[in-house]
């Protein structure tokens, strides 16, 4: 069972599932096509954090562990970073990525509810914490992670229809269906969760931080370099799209696969296909 956007449906319990079966592995395949995807993000909430050599730095939701070599290479080999993630797939590839970096440690857990025991100069995540199903609770049990100066920062996803890249694909798709309007609980765990910066702000404030700044950040999402074709396949192997039509005939896959590419040609400029992304850059002091 997925949520309405084709996502991971709500409970932490049903997350773990979820990331640890068919929508790990894919994120494992596709590895390198939503590491570029999605860098540019990632990248700009790292700097507002200014993590410095010496640190030691909590990457929530590190995935296959982009987030975690370029920490790493912030701490210039100065420090440590605890890479925690709930799929085993995806850290199984971070492990992979990581071997050779000696300050780079891996955990198998649910962020939200485990005991880490040891005190972080700052907690990080690129999208990895629309996903709690008590997002006070969870932020709360982070902050108690941070040392007395710590810092929290994180980048997510602003509303589902201020971000192109994924709703034009999702849209086309589910035309081909008979399913009723689109509607999407904007306080339930997914990955548009967090898009009312109020509700960010009402959460941490809640969760005991201070110093909240919440900046809006765009920029294109790099779908392909290869063509509109490629770009097409990109949704159909990631995100939404992938989930919703997994399971449809090969029928319907083929007239979605048609509607897409007609979405996306316009966004197509000498290979490369690139259609606006937007999210928000949270930072707070614990």
């Amino acid at each position: 069972m997925t949520g309405p956007l084709g996502g991971p449906p709500s409970g932490n319990g049903a997350q773990i599932e979820f990331w640890n079966g068919l929508a790990g592995e894919r994120w494992v395949r596709h590895q390198a096509r939503l590491d570029r995807a999605l860098a540019p993000f990632g990248e700009a909430a790292l700097d507002r954090l200014e993590i410095a050599p010496g640190q030691a730095v909590l990457d929530v939701g590190c995935g296959t562990g982009q987030t975690l070599l370029s920490i790493a290479r912030r701490l210039a080999g100065q420090g440590r970073v605890l890479g925690v993630d709930l799929s085993r797939p995806m850290l199984a590839r971070a492990r992979e990525r990581t071997r050779e970096q000696r300050e780079i440690e891996l955990l198998f857990a649910d962020a939200a509810a485990y005991s880490f025991g040891q005190n972080f100069d700052a907690v990080f995540s690129r999208f990895g914490v629309m996903f709690f199903a008590d997002p006070v609770l969870a932020f709360g049990a982070l902050r108690q992670t941070l040392r007395a100066s710590g810092q929290l920062g994180f980048v997510c996803w602003q509303a589902f229809e201020d971000n192109p890249w994924v709703h034009l694909p999702l849209v086309a798709a589910r035309s081909l269906l008979n399913e009723p309007p689109l509607a999407v609980d904007p306080n339930a765990p997914g990955p548009f969760s967090l898009a009312r910066p109020a509700r960010i702000g009402e959460i941490l404030s809640s969760a005991g931080y201070s110093e909240i700044s919440i900046e809006a950040f765009r920029t294109p999402v790099l779908m392909s370099e290869e063509g509109v074709e490629a770009a097409v396949d990109f949704t159909f192997q990631t995100g939404p799209v992938a989930r919703l039509l997994a399971e449809q005939p090969e029928s319907v896959r083929e007239l979605a696969r048609e509607r897409i590419r007609e979405q996306l040609t316009p966004f197509a400029t000498a290979g490369r296909v690139e259609l606006e992304g937007a999210a928000w850059l949270v930072s707070a002091s614990g």
